[in-house]
C-alpha cells in the first residue's frame, strides 16, 4: 500500500554548483520511485544545455521563473503574489488537487530556492514539508537569529543538512534539534564500483585531479601553482582541471604565466567525472571554507584516490590526517610538499586509498541515503 507522495521542489537547476544539487534531486526520486513511492520533481521550465532531465523522472516544469519564491526587492524579501497568481494559476490549481492525497510530503532543496517554495505550498495546502539545505549555505551567516531569505525554512517539518556547522546554526535559531538530521551524499553506485578496475600506476606520470568551479571559495589557483612549483622542483606531475566558473579564463592565464600551461588540462564542466577518476593519481579539496559535504571528494575517495584537502573547517568530518587522506595548509608550497611526500610514500598511499574508501562508501553510499530518507518521510507521516 502506497504510505505516501514525494514532491520535489527545486526552483531551478545548473549552471554552476546547482548541477549538483540536480544530480542529488533527480537521484534522490529515482531511488524513491524504485522502491514504489510516488515522487515527481518540480522544477523551473528554463533548461540548461549541459544537464538534460532523467528519462526514468517525472518532472513538471513550471512555466513562470519562480513560482512561490521569495525575491529580494529594496534589501527586503517579499512574496510575489501578484504575479504569483496572474501567472501560475495553473500550477496553483494542480497543486490544490494534491488535497486530496492523504500523504503528502514537499521537499524542497534551498540551494535551488526550492527550500522556501516547499514550505510555503505545505503551509497552503496544510501538508508536510522537508528541506534539504546544501553546501555552504550556512557557512557564513554570523546572525543570531535566521535571515529573511532563511526565515520559511523555519515552518519546515523536517531540515535536512550536510554538515554539522549547519546543524549548529539552526539550533542556535531555535529549530528543534530533534528534527533535524544530517545526510551527506549519494555517491553513485557506478562510481563506487570503479574502486574495482581502479589502479594508480607509479611508471606513468602522476595525475592530480581538482573538480569545482572556478570560483574564490574554491582557490582553483592552489593547484596551478603548486604544478610549477612541483616542475621547478624537478618533478613532473601534471594536473586535470574539472568545472567552470567566472575565474576559468584567469586560472587559464596564471597557467601560461607560469609556463606550465602544457602540463594542465582544463577539461571544462563534465557530465561524467568517472573517466577522469580513472586518470588520477591523487585528488585534490582546497575550499577554504567548511568542506566536509564535498561529493566530488567523497566520489574520488570511494573509487580508492588519495585525497588531499585543506586544512578547511569541518575537514576532520571526513578526513582523519595520515589515516584516510591528508591535510595541507591553504598555501601552494603546502600543497606541493604534501603531494611529494605521498608520492614519495606509497605505502600510506595504499594505506590512505583503502582507508578512504571505506570511509566514503561508509558515509555516503546510496543504500544508506536512501535509508536515510525513508527513515524521516516515515517518522513525520506516523506522526502528523
Amino acid at each position: 500500500m502506497q504510505k505516501y507522495e514525494i514532491i520535489l521542489v527545486s526552483h531551478k537547476f545548473p549552471p554552476g554548483a546547482k548541477a549538483g544539487v540536480a544530480n542529488h534531486v533527480y537521484q534522490l526520486a529515482a531511488m524513491l520511485s524504485s522502491q514504489g513511492i510516488s515522487c515527481r520533481v518540480i522544477a523551473q521550465s528554463a533548461r540548461n544545455k549541459k544537464f538534460h532531465d532523467p528519462t526514468d523522472v517525472v518532472v513538471y516544469r513550471s512555466k513562470i521563473e519562480s513560482p512561490l519564491f521569495l525575491k529580494k526587492k529594496g534589501g527586503r524579501f517579499f512574496l510575489p503574489l501578484e504575479k504569483f497568481f496572474f501567472t501560475s494559476f495553473s500550477i496553483f490549481t494542480a497543486l490544490i488537487k494534491l488535497r486530496s492525497a492523504k500523504k503528502t510530503i514537499f521537499h524542497g532543496h534551498h540551494s535551488t530556492h526550492g527550500g522556501s517554495q516547499a514550505v510555503t505550498i505545505s503551509i497552503i495546502l496544510n501538508k508536510l514539508s522537508v528541506v534539504t539545505i546544501h553546501g555552504m549555505e550556512l557557512d557564513n551567516i554570523d546572525s543570531p537569529t535566521p535571515p529573511k531569505q532563511f526565515q520559511p525554512l523555519m515552518g519546515a517539518s523536517a531540515i535536512i543538512c550536510q554538515k554539522e556547522i549547519a546543524r549548529d546554526k539552526l539550533e542556535q535559531w531555535g529549530y528543534p534539534s530533534n528534527r533535524i538530521f544530517k545526510i551527506i551524499g549519494p555517491i553513485q553506485t557506478r562510481i563506487i564500483e570503479l574502486g574495482e578496475k581502479y589502479c594508480c600506476d607509479s611508471k606513468k606520470t602522476p595525475t592530480i585531479l581538482f573538480s569545482g568551479r572556478f570560483q574564490a571559495v574554491k582557490q582553483p589557483w592552489l593547484i596551478i601553482k603548486a604544478i610549477s612549483i612541483l616542475k621547478y622542483s624537478g618533478y613532473n606531475i601534471r594536473a586535470i582541471l574539472l568545472g567552470d566558473g567566472k575565474l576559468l579564463n584567469d586560472m587559464k592565464k596564471l597557467a601560461s604565466k607560469l609556463a606550465i600551461e602544457d602540463l594542465i588540462d582544463f577539461e571544462g564542466w563534465v557530465t561524467d567525472i568517472a573517466p577522469f577518476l580513472l586518470k588520477t593519481s591523487i585528488f585534490t579539496a582546497l575550499s577554504d571554507q567548511h568542506n566536509s559535504s564535498d561529493l566530488s571528494l567523497l566520489e574520488a575517495m570511494a573509487v580508492g584516490i588519495p585525497a588531499i584537502a585543506t586544512n578547511s573547517t569541518g575537514i576532520s568530518e571526513i578526513i582523519n590526517h595520515g589515516v584516510n587522506g591528508l591535510v595541507c595548509n591553504g598555501s601552494a608550497e603546502s600543497l606541493a610538499q604534501t603531494i611529494i611526500y605521498l608520492l614519495e610514500h606509497p605505502n600510506l598511499a595504499r594505506k590512505i586509498s583503502i582507508n578512504g574508501r571505506k570511509t566514503a562508501i561508509e558515509k555516503a553510499a546510496p543504500q544508506s541515503f536512501l535509508s536515510n530518507h525513508l527513515r524521516i518521510y516515515d517518522e513525520l507521516t506516523i506522526s502528523s
